[in-house]
């Protein structure tokens, strides 16, 4: 599916919604007006709604108390989607919680649960986490091989499983291999790397 389609914009239940949420370059694609009807339906309790709002008050924030709604947001979605307690995780990660500290085991925790319920976006991160050995062996190579296979295995994968494919393919230096990658995300609507 390519991500940077002119369809109209809806709140769907399906993966096809939640991937516009995924990074902050596709959640600033969608427009005021469309924010504003994810907003409302967040604020009647639409899981889908309150997860995607949340992730445009976390990369936009708009006011002082963004984050800590963010936080709510996830952690009410999060028991529907699993996307949702792996955007509660990264913001462990980050020290960006109430509790206001880094923890990188309690987001560890929550991020094989995450993916233990199938959160596309816990899998991206902890893919990334490892290319890199960001708090963990780096292990590019391996990843690269689980994405490789993802990708020739999944009908429809999100576009930026070929850009973390790039970025394992860099730091094994495979650097054509990379470049071709980041052109096929390109293609498919990602921005530019």
């Amino acid at each position: 599916m390519n991500i940077d389609r002119r369809e109209p914009f809806a709140v769907s239940h399906n993966e096809a919604f939640l991937r516009q949420f995924r990074t902050k370059d596709r959640i600033n694609r969608i427009g005021k007006a469309d924010m504003d009807k994810v907003r409302q339906l967040a604020e009647q309790g639409d899981a889908f709604a309150m997860y995607a709002y949340g992730r445009w008050l976390y990369f936009n924030n708009p006011t002082d108390t963004s984050m800590r709604e963010a936080e709510d947001l996830f952690l009410a979605a999060e028991p529907q989607i699993p996307d949702a307690l792996a955007a509660y995780a990264s913001m462990w990660y980050f020290g960006e919680t109430k509790e206001d500290m880094m923890d990188v085991e309690k987001c560890d925790e929550l991020q094989k649960i995450a993916i233990q319920r199938d959160s596309e976006r816990a899998m991206m991160d902890y893919a990334r986490r490892r290319i890199y050995g960001l708090y963990c062996e780096a292990e590019p190579e391996v990843v690269a091989k689980e994405i490789e296979l993802r990708l020739s295995s999944t009908a429809d994968p999100d576009p930026q499983w070929y850009t973390y494919l790039g970025y394992a393919y860099e730091e094994t230096d495979r650097k054509d291999d990379a470049v071709s990658q980041y052109k096929k995300a390109i293609k498919l609507g990602e921005a530019a790397n």
